[in-house]
């Protein structure tokens, strides 16, 4: 990604943010970061992990912007 673009649902591990090995944020998390991608929490429905962010936040990689999605249930 491009600097200035959003990269949200930062810490849901579908995608690879966490490192398998360290249990902190991936090689590509932190290249994002360095590229200056914004990081937004973007939780909502069950998108969260607390352990994904608690090792994020361990490691220095906050979140920029925290979008909530609403949802209803049927």
């Amino acid at each position: 990604m491009s600097p200035g673009r959003k990269y949200r649902h930062q810490i849901e591990n579908r995608r690879g943010e966490q490192d398998p090995e360290t249990k902190g944020p991936s090689a590509a998390m932190i290249a994002g970061r360095k590229r200056g991608v914004i990081f937004d929490v973007g939780h909502g429905g069950g998108k969260l992990q607390v352990v994904v962010r608690v090792a994020a936040s361990e490691s220095g990689l906050h979140p920029d912007s925290d979008f909530h999605h609403l949802h209803a249930g049927a």
